[in-house]
């Protein structure tokens, strides 16, 4: 039972980004060895031009050239699938703009681009632990955001509704915080602005003693993220 208890408190310290004291973590985590790494981002609009699909086109390939996402492609045309015909219409972002982000990560943890307008931040010793930092569109619709965050984290658990107040200053001024968790696993999912821009960060770690050592870290270098 006490064991019981003691994981629970863990799970709720480290969702909050809190220590056992309930304070905040490593505040002073800026005093620690960093190396500032940066990678440069790409964020489709919104606006959006007809063009006709041929021969040989993938979503793959037509992303890549339009500098947006499969995913985005998938979206703003309704498709269930990859698959696209010749000779038939699809809607492509029409203006992209990019930027870069930067992060002063600590001894162990990599940041890399995964698609345009989308970067990870691993742990390298563990790819349990990872945090995924996506640019989102100014325009973006909250409550749109909202729900398909929250239809995301129904995979991994419960959704709860987090008050950031409460939390680590990493997670204050939030427009949400979301977190879900299962037996092996936790996430939490926040959007807030940093320099002006709209960013969704989602916080990946394992429901374990050495997420004490790690997750902390983790939001630390979140911290620091510059655009």
């Amino acid at each position: 039972m006490r064991k019981a208890n003691k994981n629970f408190i863990t799970l709720t310290a480290l969702t909050f980004g809190l220590s056992f004291g309930f304070g905040p973590f490593h505040t002073d985590a800026q005093t620690l060895p960093t190396n500032e790494k940066s990678v440069m981002y790409t964020l489709a609009s919104e606006d959006y031009k007809l063009i006709t699909i041929k021969k040989g086109d993938t979503l793959y390939s037509l992303a890549k050239k339009y500098k947006t996402t499969v995913a985005n492609l998938k979206k703003l045309n309704n498709l269930k699938s990859d698959k696209i015909i010749s000779g038939k219409k699809l809607k492509v972002p029409t203006v992209a703009t990019s930027g870069k982000l930067s992060l002063k990560l600590q001894k162990g943890f990599a940041l890399e681009q995964e698609e345009p307008g989308k970067s990870i931040l691993l742990y390298q010793k563990d790819t349990t632990y990872f945090a995924r930092i996506e640019v989102l569109d100014s325009k973006a619709n909250m409550n749109l955001v909202k729900k398909e965050a929250t239809e995301y984290l129904k995979a991994t658990g419960k959704v709860q509704v987090m008050n950031p107040t409460q939390a680590h200053p990493f997670y204050k001024g939030a427009v949400f915080f979301l977190h879900a968790s299962n037996s092996k696993v936790s996430q939490n999912l926040v959007v807030k602005k940093v320099d002006g821009k709209l960013v969704k960060f989602t916080i990946h770690f394992a429901n374990k003693e050495a997420s004490e050592g790690i997750t902390p870290y983790m939001i630390d270098i979140l911290s620091t993220a510059k655009f």
